[in-house]
């Protein structure tokens, strides 16, 4: 049997969500270059009139603001919840 690897430091379980939130970003990233290299052999038209260059600027982008309206969600959330009284969080 495989021994799992342990940590009894205050921030393992913080690192344990960045590791995974790196991890889904790189298999974002590898999607989106695949979709490129797919698009460029499907609509190669697409590519005469728009570079490579706009096109990751476009999806930087959209990511980035995605990255903001999850961020602003969250924050607001966790805000109007911590302001919360413990009998009116389970109201």
């Amino acid at each position: 049997a495989k021994a799992a690897i342990t940590c009894d430091c205050p921030y393992s379980a913080y690192l344990k969500a960045v590791i995974a939130a790196r991890e889904g970003d790189a298999a974002a990233v590898i999607f989106i270059l695949c979709s490129l290299v797919f698009l460029k052999g499907q609509f190669s038209q697409l590519f005469s009139v728009f570079t490579i260059g706009m096109l990751l600027t476009v999806i930087l982008i959209v990511v980035g603001a995605g990255l903001l309206i999850c961020t602003l969600s969250t924050v607001v959330t966790v805000n109007k919840l911590v302001g919360l009284d413990k009998a009116e969080l389970y109201i």
